[in-house]
């Protein structure tokens, strides 16, 4: 619909949640007086994921103007599609962190501090309106309309491709899969990490370590409650001399027959990351509620999951991640396991190897599944990531 402009363009929004950032948008295009919203609309299902504000230069008087830059607001994020890619400069394309949608690029407006996103936007008006005050019509044309190919586009912009190759054949696979597993994936509440005491958090911290290499253990220690007690945050926590600390982890870790927990305590990294975790969280007056609290109050997802892998010893790319998830501080999200990524292989799409040490590519990768995939079937990130772990081995053992 065409905003009214005696009203607030904050009720021109497609879902409550997305208040948050339809305001840091109104603030934010305050700072051009150019710039008008000539269109609010909403795409997909309800409750929509997302919504649109296509903007047209103010000086452009036509029935059906066309539009130049658009304003995709999300209830966490907020995401800058410029249409027209010969008003970027070739300098901001090589500088920054862009994205490909069909024919246009975009930026996320969490990747970056917001007086770089204004300069992006007024660099790109500005060239807008030279060729308007030319009387030229490059503004006539896509992005892409010239190029016939994205590997074209990625050669002749410098910009990065998009790693995976998602087809219909795919989605209307995993729309399958959504089908019959959605409804009973357990999907863990928001900010459910409120609920639990510091020992049930230390274990589900302990776990990230435990899992990596095999998942088995982990099974085992979930049901012997001696050992999940002896590993308890708060009889840990007491402990003062430090290798009697590592002493009783690593006792924990060998029983459960934990990969890569060696019996040879100095030479054991699963055992000195518990131990370093340990003490990372006892660095918090309330222990590990308070490090989840900290965490809780950042407002980028990325700088949560890089404050978790920075804090924590062996968790990463997908630990942090799942991590987050299971305690319901993150929703969109994916810890891209080997079963995940074996369940987008079955349904056709290559997935690239050794992708959990290469934070870039995990990153890239992640964005690309949770907006050609997620965004698609109407789900979140931990929906779709918990759906396909929790009911693998029916997955994998469907035929297509």
């Amino acid at each position: 619909m065409k905003p009214d402009p005696n009203k607030s363009l904050s009720t021109y929004i497609c879902n409550p949640k997305h208040l948050k950032y339809a305001t840091k948008c109104m603030n934010f295009l305050k700072e051009f007086a150019d710039l008008k919203v000539w269109e609010a609309r909403c795409h997909g299902e309800r409750p929509y994921p997302y919504t649109c504000w296509y903007m047209i230069h103010s000086q452009i008087d036509e029935e059906k103007p066309c539009v130049i830059l658009n304003f995709e607001i999300h209830s966490s994020n907020l995401y800058v599609e410029f249409r027209f890619l010969p008003y970027v400069s070739q300098n901001m394309l090589t500088k920054w962190a862009w994205r490909i949608r069909d024919r246009w690029i975009y930026i996320r407006y969490n990747d970056y501090a917001e007086g770089r996103l204004r300069q992006i936007v007024s660099t790109y008006l500005k060239n807008f309106q030279a060729d308007l005050t030319k009387g030229n019509r490059k503004h006539k044309y896509r992005v892409f309309e010239k190029v016939e190919s994205d590997s074209q586009i990625h050669k002749q912009y410098a910009l990065e491709p998009n790693l995976l190759k998602i087809n219909r054949e795919d989605l209307k696979r995993l729309r399958k899969i959504k089908q019959l597993f959605y409804p009973k994936t357990r999907i863990p509440a928001k900010d459910n990490w409120r609920r639990l005491t510091n020992n049930e958090i230390w274990f589900e911290i302990v776990a990230q370590v435990v899992v990596v290499g095999r998942s088995d253990p982990l099974d085992r220690l979930k049901r012997n409650t001696e050992l999940k007690d002896e590993i308890a945050y708060d009889k840990l926590r007491q402990i003062k001399d430090e290798q009697e600390l590592k002493t009783k982890i690593n006792h924990v870790l060998l029983q459960v027959g934990t990969r890569y927990a060696s019996s040879n305590i100095s030479k054991c990294r699963k055992t000195e990351a518990l131990a370093y975790n340990l003490k990372a969280l006892k660095r918090f007056e309330g222990g590990p509620r308070e490090f989840l609290q900290k965490i809780s109050r950042m407002e980028d997802y990325n700088h949560k999951v890089m404050f978790t892998m920075d804090a924590l010893k062996y968790v990463k790319n997908k630990g942090a991640r799942d991590l987050l998830m299971e305690l319901g501080v993150v929703r969109n999200a994916l810890a891209l396991d080997t079963r995940v990524q074996n369940v987008l292989q079955k349904v056709g799409i290559e997935m690239p190897k050794d992708l959990a040490g290469k934070t870039t590519l995990y990153d890239q990768i992640e964005d690309q599944i949770l907006e050609e995939i997620c965004k698609p079937l109407g789900i979140s990130g931990v929906e779709f990531d918990r759906m396909l772990y929790q009911n693998y081995s029916s997955i994998i053992k469907m035929r297509f």
